[in-house]
């Protein structure tokens, strides 16, 4: 998973959240200092499987936008539920959502 914040002012949140996800045992990485577009691109073109959009508004909730290569948005989810989707995810082996 890449974790993308929306500007500089999120990349302490957006470290804290991938420590979260590491403590778990999953793969996790921040885009920081890319625009937000091209952060998306470049995810896309690395085939990088999820991506979140961190913000404001997701600061402010704990949660992030949930973004899925090849299916786009899965809309904003609390951060306790993207840990357990992934989870289950390694867990079961999947190969996509």
């Amino acid at each position: 998973m890449r974790i993308i914040p929306v500007s500089t002012a999120f990349e302490e949140y957006a470290h804290e959240q991938a420590a979260k996800l590491k403590a778990a045992g999953l793969r996790v990485e921040v885009a920081a200092g890319q625009r937000l577009g091209k952060a998306i691109r470049n995810a896309e073109l690395e085939k990088i499987p999820l991506m979140a959009v961190i913000g404001d508004a997701e600061m402010q909730a704990d949660s992030m936008t949930v973004r899925a290569r090849g299916k786009g948005d899965l809309g904003v989810l609390p951060t306790a539920e993207v840990l357990s989707m992934m989870t289950t995810l390694v867990a079961t082996k999947a190969t996509h959502l």
